[in-house]
């Protein structure tokens, strides 16, 4: 399964567009989003009719956004057995403090997080205590506003229950 991954494109569609342009013919299977532009992300996705795996971020209001749903900021999927956990990451601190995201995402069994918020690019392997699996932390900066090196984007790729990540940028 292999999927790109978009966080804080805040509106702008045309990067997202240009990233699927250029991995076009590489067997995606969908889109996952992390926030802060979830209509142009459900916009992106009709046009191109890949499965959308999204989460609304700090910036996301409207009538079809139910801020009281812990679902409309965070999704558990599970992609072969792989158990990904996908947030904005707002209500984590990760501007401050990956330690509270990290703890949030074993909790919930993960084997990947994926968040966004910092508008930075990130990629950890977090090695578990005896008995405790690995986690692997990731975000894939800004498709639109970056704080780091230029607009990117994130693809992952599972394969017999192996997680490859990587970023893009455009």
């Amino acid at each position: 399964m292999r999927f790109i991954i978009f966080s804080d494109s805040h509106g702008s569609i045309s990067n997202m567009r240009e990233a699927l342009r250029r991995n076009a013919g590489t067997g995606l299977d969908g889109i996952i989003f992390l926030g802060d532009g979830l209509k142009s992300a459900k916009q992106l996705a009709d046009e191109c009719g890949l499965e959308l795996y999204a989460v609304a971020g700090n910036c996301d209001f409207g009538p079809d956004i139910d801020q009281t749903r812990l679902d409309t900021y965070e999704k558990l999927l599970d992609f072969d057995g792989v158990k990904v956990l996908i947030t904005h990451g707002h209500k984590y601190m990760v501007k401050t403090n990956g330690e509270v995201i990290n703890k949030y995402a074993r909790s919930k069994g993960a084997d990947v997080v994926l968040y966004g918020h910092t508008h930075r690019r990130n990629d950890n392997c977090i090695h578990g205590a005896e008995g405790e699996k690995d986690l692997r932390v990731f975000n894939p900066g800004s498709i639109s506003l970056p704080r780091d090196s230029g607009d990117s984007f994130g693809l992952m790729e599972i394969k017999n229950g192996v997680v490859y990540l990587s970023h893009g940028e455009i």
